[in-house]
């Protein structure tokens, strides 16, 4: 159930994956929002993956939303107006958070239940140049504004970087990206899981093994 995990807290390390579906019900007049942190020092960006509402004629005579919507905040700051998201496309772009953010689905209906909203969000972890513009040790530079990714974020099929360039650039680096597809124990709403994969290929005497792996993925 969605609503018993409103309100919780997501550490992110890397990276985040953020899913709900529309099997799920919202309450009337509910506000369920999740906490998103990242590691001291660093913030997060937001990618939308996929986005679609179960509703209808969605704004009011004043083009708010009058039934649901979804909404991101940045360190307090919304980045969607006060009532939020509720259009038939995807958000379009990277969003550039703080350090402290949340992922709400609202049910403006004061007596009615509604369906949630399908949405697939990435969060990624994100952290800022040196003086000298060089990014941290075992960090990608995305070179878009200062962002720099963990290294074993490249060529994992996201845009972490909001320019592709950790998918063509980061690939280059670290060779083709495989795809390892894991069921995880998948809960509808809000909950945290964490997968580190390891592979390891020895050719010969030979043996290639990348840091970190892929980074880890959460299904909400």
């Amino acid at each position: 159930d969605l609503t018993y995990y409103c309100g919780s807290t997501i550490f992110v390390d890397r990276e985040v994956k953020v899913r709900v579906r529309s099997q799920t019900y919202l309450n009337p007049n509910q506000n369920c929002t999740l906490i998103l942190r990242p590691n001291r020092g660093n913030r997060l960006v937001a990618t939308f993956l996929g986005f679609n509402l179960s509703t209808s004629n969605y704004y009011d005579d004043s083009g708010n939303c009058q039934y649901e919507s979804i909404q991101l905040t940045a360190d307090g700051s919304s980045q969607f107006g006060y009532r939020g998201y509720c259009g038939y496309s995807v958000p379009y772009g990277q969003y550039r958070l703080g350090s402290i953010n949340t992922i709400s689905v609202i049910n403006w209906q004061q007596y009615s239940y509604i369906y949630a909203p399908n949405l697939d969000i990435i969060f990624t972890e994100v952290s800022s140049k040196y003086s000298n513009n060089n990014c941290p040790y075992q960090m990608f530079d995305c070179q878009n504004y200062d962002t720099c990714i963990d290294d074993s974020l490249t060529c994992n099929g996201y845009n972490d970087c909001g320019n592709n360039l950790d998918e063509t650039t980061g690939c280059h680096n670290h060779g083709p990206y495989i795809d390892v597809s894991v069921n995880l124990p998948a809960i509808v709403g809000c909950s945290v899981g964490f997968v580190v994969f390891v592979v390891i290929i020895v050719v010969t005497v030979v043996i290639c093994r990348r840091r970190g792996g892929k980074g880890g993925y959460s299904q909400f």
